[in-house]
């Protein structure tokens, strides 16, 4: 019945082959794109303006505690006082910590 369409029965089963390779493929990039997007990390902020003379210190124990810097920027701020002090204004993140 085959050679009576024109086709012969070596290609329908190349084509058989072919579509389940096709579908595993894909099977298996979808697999490991969903397991990246569930695995992907959730993180939490922090933001934080401590003083020039407070910097180093401040940083050291924030980088102990697992925080990395995501932004920073130079400020200039006044205080109760009147007069103006040096900050700098940085966002922090870090990997949120699952609680079980």
């Amino acid at each position: 019945m085959a050679e009576q369409d024109g086709t012969k029965p070596a290609d329908t089963s190349k084509h058989r082959v072919l579509v389940v390779l096709l579908a595993f493929v894909s099977i298996c990039v979808g697999a490991q794109t969903l397991d990246r997007m569930l695995s992907a990390p959730r993180y939490e902020y922090l933001i934080d303006a401590p003083s020039d003379s407070d910097l180093p210190t401040r940083l050291d124990a924030l980088g102990e505690q697992g925080w990395d810097i995501v932004s920073a920027r130079r400020a200039v701020v006044n205080t109760n006082g009147g007069a103006s002090e040096g900050r700098y204004e940085i966002i922090l993140r870090r990997v949120k910590r699952l609680v079980p």
